[in-house]
């Protein structure tokens, strides 16, 4: 006679504690969607030659970072001028260093250290610069800045070499 109140109250608190989890669990399949992009990327980017000019780099890469940094390279080309447009990407231009490797060579490999949603469109990778034998605590470490466009897909927006600018710890 008093079991069906037990069964409620168990269920109500079965579906509360779910309730809690899913926002989690959604956060952390957009986190891994992230970094899946991250690790796509950067295994397009180091099997290509044609980086920023291959049109594929629009699967990864937001559209107006890559027409910005598009810009900047043909405008570097005619005036010598070696840095971005304001406001495209985050970390700037350095003429013998890669915006994407943070490098002059492109790594053989990278390694996901962190990923995190900052905001429901808007998250983070911190990722390990891996060439030859060198540890993940040794190598470069670049952070991306991703956002996730009108139809639910996560692009890169911006690179940030950490070598003595941030910490994630």
């Amino acid at each position: 006679m008093h079991r069906f109140p037990m069964v409620v109250r168990a269920l109500a608190a079965l579906v509360s504690t779910l309730l809690l989890i899913a926002p989690a669990v959604a956060e952390q399949s957009d986190a891994q969607r992230a970094e899946s992009v991250v690790t796509a990327f950067y295994a397009w980017y180091s099997s290509t030659l044609s980086g920023l000019a291959d049109d594929a780099i629009f699967r990864f890469v937001d559209k107006g970072v890559v027409s910005q940094m598009r810009a900047a390279r043909k405008g570097l080309d005619e005036s010598g001028l070696p840095e971005l447009p304001e406001g495209c990407g985050m970390g700037g231009w350095e003429m013998d260093v890669d915006y994407f490797t943070k490098g002059q060579d492109y790594s053989e490999r990278i390694k996901v250290i962190r990923s995190q949603v900052l905001a429901p469109r808007l998250a983070t990778v911190l990722i390990a610069m891996i060439n030859g034998n060198a540890a993940p605590n040794d190598a470069p470490q670049v952070v991306l800045l991703l956002a996730k466009q009108n139809n639910n897909e996560w692009k890169i927006l911006g690179a940030v070499d950490t070598r003595n600018k941030i910490s994630m710890e």
